[in-house]
């Protein structure tokens, strides 16, 4: 068994860098080794693909579940406000600079490109922005990992700066 986990731990060891974001290490690594033993009792040579394929699938899907999972309890719906009733007082403050009154000639504009985001991107932005959450608050109140929260911050500013600049966004 020992020969096993050591001939697997590279397997193991880079799909949990890769996908066990939403827990710790030492918690991911239990998992894979619970899925494992799950793959030990589940494979069938005679499907003609090798062990260790299985294995790196098996935890594929069950890294892809658990991310599922952790999606879900986003109730983003709930979360996401209505960028349409938006008034300066949800502003964290007034900017007087340059860059602010910008933001004030073109706040029509971002509006408009608000809506463009998905509902997760709308959410992280308002958390963010409009309510003036860091990440790593937002990661902690909705029980996220704090490099999730960072990406989907990246890419929905990301976004909107394209849309912004009125280059076709996918």
């Amino acid at each position: 068994m020992v020969t096993l986990i050591d001939k697997v731990r590279p397997v193991t060891l880079s799909m949990i860098k890769k996908y066990g974001y939403y827990d710790s290490f030492e918690e991911n690594y239990q998992n894979a080794m619970v899925q494992l033993l799950e793959a030990i009792q589940e494979y069938d040579s005679s499907i003609g693909v090798s062990f260790p394929a299985f294995y790196k699938n098996k935890l594929f899907y069950f890294f892809m579940h658990v991310i599922k999972e952790q999606a879900n309890k986003l109730d983003v719906e709930k979360n996401i406000a209505d960028f349409d009733t938006l008034k300066d007082e949800h502003l964290l403050q007034e900017d007087k600079s340059l860059e602010g009154i910008i933001w004030r000639e073109n706040r029509e504009d971002i509006q408009e490109s608000l809506k463009k985001l998905t509902d997760r991107q709308q959410w992280i932005i308002d958390e963010c922005f409009y309510k003036g959450k860091r990440v790593q608050q937002v990661a902690e109140e909705y029980g996220l990992h704090p490099q999730t929260v960072s990406k989907l911050k990246i890419r929905a500013l990301k976004k909107l700066k394209t849309v912004l600049l009125g280059k076709s966004v996918s």
